[in-house]
């Protein structure tokens, strides 16, 4: 896990993310770690839901927010979790980055916390490919994209050219 706590890499986020960061810091803080470890467990697999549809609902209840901010809330600490994996953000990069969205500093730590312990299996988990609806395998190309870019003096260059194979 060292080697994920080194980074104090940032990841991008949009406002719908910052928008979901806020919502989270109205969560119960014990719940909120208990819903972070549910999610790290489930984050590798693709094509399933982080709960059941009565679980949500209960969830949603519990928190005071719609199912549609629920889901957001969800999705942003989902992709938070596969952005710190893909791009190797460590603790401290990914607790700036969600006090920066507006997340509170006891949500925030607890969400670094909740890394730092569970990011290396997360990891190892996109790894394998472990998780449900994975490909390992390149299946086949439908486009190729070529690009030329050049800068001179005289002029700039940018080319982009796709065609699809037949």
């Amino acid at each position: 896990m060292a080697a994920l706590a080194a980074s104090t890499e940032s990841f991008p986020t949009s406002t719908r993310f910052r928008s979901a960061c806020r919502i989270l810091t109205t969560f119960p803080l014990p719940s909120f770690s208990s819903v972070l470890k549910r999610l790290s467990s489930r984050v590798h697999l693709r094509s399933s839901t982080y709960f059941t549809p009565s679980e949500s609902s209960s969830l949603a209840s519990q928190f005071g927010v719609t199912p549609l901010e629920l889901s957001d809330c969800l999705n942003a600490c989902g992709y938070a979790l596969e952005q710190c994996a893909y791009s190797s953000v460590g603790g401290e990069g990914l607790e700036r980055t969600l006090l920066d969205a507006g997340m509170g500093e006891g949500h925030a730590g607890a969400f670094r916390r909740a890394w730092e312990k569970e990011g290396q299996g997360i990891v190892n988990n996109f790894r394998d490919g472990s998780g449900v609806g994975t490909t390992m395998v390149m299946r086949g190309v439908e486009w190729s994209l070529g690009i030329n870019m050049g800068n001179s003096g005289i002029k700039n260059t940018r080319e982009a050219t796709a065609r699809r194979w037949d």
